[in-house]
């Protein structure tokens, strides 16, 4: 009788214990899940974000150099007024000008 009843404890440890594995088991594999859930979405915020900044800095960009177009436009502008009133002795035409400073600008 007691053989019998040893080996039914032993057989119902090891069924809790298979039990405990299997249930360790669920919830490690649940909190896995539930942490890749949560570094994915993360990520795809971080991404969306520099994503942001990035179009952001970009437009910065663009304005910066189209401001620094507009100068260069003036400086040779002006520079070439000077230069061709100092040569010949009278400014060129806007149109002339335009044309010049256009044409090397290309």
């Amino acid at each position: 009788k007691k053989q019998g009843k040893r080996e039914e404890a032993l057989a119902a440890y090891e069924q809790a214990l298979a039990e405990a594995r299997t249930n360790a088991h669920k919830i490690a594999q649940d909190t896995r899940g539930k942490l890749k859930a949560d570094i994915e979405r993360r990520r795809t915020a971080a991404e969306t974000e520099l994503a942001k900044k990035l179009a952001e800095a970009e437009t910065r960009i663009g304005d910066i150099k189209t401001a620094a177009m507009q100068n260069v436009d003036e400086i040779a502008t002006d520079t070439t007024t000077a230069l061709v009133e100092r040569l010949i002795g009278k400014a060129p035409t806007k149109t002339e000008l335009g044309k010049a400073v256009t044409g090397a600008m290309k």
